[in-house]
């Protein structure tokens, strides 16, 4: 039998060898080729500030920013929501003239920015890039092109929930480009929110419909601004209102080891104060309280004022410290029947003592959180790292006293 045709053998093979290929599994090549290909990350997404970026502005500044941001400023590009990167930059287009005014530190970075202005330009005009969060910077925006900004008025009402919130951004950069007087108008206004030598102002204080400001929140802004001396006064208010509050319900992420001891150290001195000055006693290192003015031998004062102890010791204490608020509800009830106080005229003079004790409690609220030390404590020390010779406590003497000052608050 004759072969094949050389041509058509050489067509068999080549078909055979096309065959055999196309079942055959990709070489190693192939699929190092395949994997090889890079992914290109999408892009950063650049976005303008919605309300912070003016056209006739003569500088921007741009930050790092989130999530969060994307509802405050509109995309720079069209690039479907998908490719979109989660990287986000913010743009602030700003007048260097407003921010100089009250910045040395705006000012010279204005100065250096308009020096390298060929290097780093943006929408035609200088850029400046910073490291500071975009909603903070935001909030210092908004505080310095206020137009209605005062000492008496914040762009928020007074007591409002959400201050802290709104002013971590704008304190924290006030301080940080050395804007004093933007510092300043925000320090008067948490003052005023937390007023540590006003005692009417507190008593008086009405809270919006949203809530009440957080004791916690105002604790962790001073140290987050180191501002805790200048805000002693009203630091102390706020353990003192924080105390008012269930352990259950406090924020306590915001809490340090150090608060919690202030707490406790401040729940036990209220403790043995309110007992001293109940009973009109003495204790070495307790200032002295308000004196009762009546001598009447048919009032019962010594069941009168076991019985506000011990209703102080039952009703209150066993949950939360309110000592003030407690005080002035026992003279609110002296304007009625009150066994132990024989008329009318006597209960008039017994409440309007137990009112100036209340008063003196809220004078003497800084002297009894944070003095003697407590707001030095060590973190280390205070969670057991310590030494015999390091051991600190509150002074309770002897006597009856000691019940009071060992009561555990909250």
């Amino acid at each position: 039998m004759s072969a094949p045709p050389a041509s058509t053998a050489t067509k068999r093979e080549t078909q055979g060898g096309l065959e055999a290929s196309c079942h055959a599994p990709p070489t190693k090549k192939r699929c190092h080729s395949r994997s090889a290909s890079p992914t290109i990350p999408p892009p950063v997404r650049r976005m303008r500030d919605k309300t912070l970026y003016f056209a006739d502005g003569n500088f921007v500044i741009s930050s790092a920013g989130d999530e969060g941001d994307v509802e405050e400023a509109n995309d720079v590009d069209d690039s479907p929501e998908d490719e979109r990167s989660k990287d986000i930059v913010i743009y602030f287009r700003v007048h260097q003239s407003l921010l100089s005014r009250d910045s040395a530190v705006f000012a010279d970075m204005f100065t250096v920015g308009s020096a390298a202005s060929t290097e780093n330009m943006y929408d035609g005009v200088p850029l400046i890039e910073v490291q500071d969060k975009a909603k903070h910077l935001r909030g210092f925006l908004k505080a310095i092109y206020e137009p209605s900004f005062s000492t008496s008025s914040v762009f928020l009402p007074r007591y409002s929930s959400n201050t802290v919130t709104v002013f971590e951004g704008p304190l924290l950069l006030a301080i940080k480009y050395q804007t004093e007087v933007l510092r300043v108008r925000l320090v008067t206004h948490l003052t005023m929110d937390w007023p540590g030598k006003d005692y009417n102002a507190w008593r008086e204080r009405k809270h919006p419909d949203e809530g009440v400001p957080n004791p916690e929140e105002l604790l962790r802004l001073a140290r987050m601004t180191n501002l805790s001396n200048e805000l002693r006064t009203s630091l102390a208010v706020a353990y003192y209102a924080l105390l008012g509050y269930a352990t259950s319900t406090w924020l306590s992420e915001m809490l340090k080891v150090t608060d919690l001891m202030i707490l406790i150290t401040g729940g036990c001195k209220i403790n043995t104060w309110l007992c001293v000055w109940i009973k009109e006693g003495t204790r070495k290192g307790i200032p002295a309280g308000p004196k009762l003015d009546l001598a009447c031998e048919k009032c019962s004062l010594e069941e009168f004022r076991g019985r506000v102890l011990l209703d102080w010791m039952t009703e209150c204490s066993a949950t939360t410290s309110r000592v003030i608020e407690y005080l002035q509800k026992v003279a609110k009830k002296l304007e009625g029947h009150c066994e132990g106080i024989c008329s009318r005229k006597c209960r008039i003079k017994v409440g309007e003592w137990l009112k100036k004790m209340a008063e003196a409690f809220y004078d003497r609220l800084e002297e009894i959180f944070l003095d003697g030390g407590n707001e030095e404590v060590d973190e280390g020390k205070a969670e057991g790292k310590t030494d015999d010779s390091d051991k600190d406590g509150v002074e309770t003497g002897g006597g009856d006293d000691d019940a009071a000052s060992k009561m555990v608050v909250g």
